[in-house]
């Protein structure tokens, strides 16, 4: 008969070793560092996004603290409901997919404001797997006009 302190111990470990081998692969992702851009090469761009006539008063990207804060909500997120670690475990490459995606869309994002419209640009170099249907230029804009606080 084998001693029940013993199976619990080695049950312990088998999890541990399970939770490790989700939750590895997934902080990597949160944690690489995202690829900046220049100031120079982002008024530049803020230039080309502007309209004809328009004048940029601003520009800005979302900063990687910011980035790493909100890849690392998703994760709390999964971690809080026990019940979902199976799932994640099983199918562990699709949270890594999404984790990236969601990474590289949001390095990628530029914010310009000119003296009418306020633009947000989107620029996706490569294809992910995940999300393959993506434009290689996502944007939208509105007028200043519309915008009230």
């Amino acid at each position: 008969m084998v001693n029940s302190a013993l199976l619990d111990v080695v049950g312990l470990f088998l999890f541990i070793m399970f939770l490790a081998a989700i939750w590895v692969p997934l902080c990597y992702i949160v944690r690489r560092s995202t690829e900046m851009t220049s100031p120079q090469d982002d008024r530049r761009r803020a230039e080309e996004i502007a309209s004809i006539g328009e004048r940029v008063l601003d520009f800005f990207r979302p900063p990687s603290e910011s980035i790493k804060n909100y890849l690392l909500q998703y994760l709390a997120v999964t971690a809080a409901v026990p019940c979902s670690w199976c799932h994640i475990a099983m199918c562990c490459p699709i949270p890594c997919l999404c984790l990236t995606t969601a990474r590289d869309t949001l390095s990628k994002t530029m914010y310009v404001v000119t003296d009418r419209n306020f633009y947000v640009q989107v620029d996706i170099e490569e294809q992910s797997a995940l999300c393959s249907s993506l434009a290689s230029q996502v944007s939208a804009s509105i007028p200043l006009a519309e915008i009230t606080y």
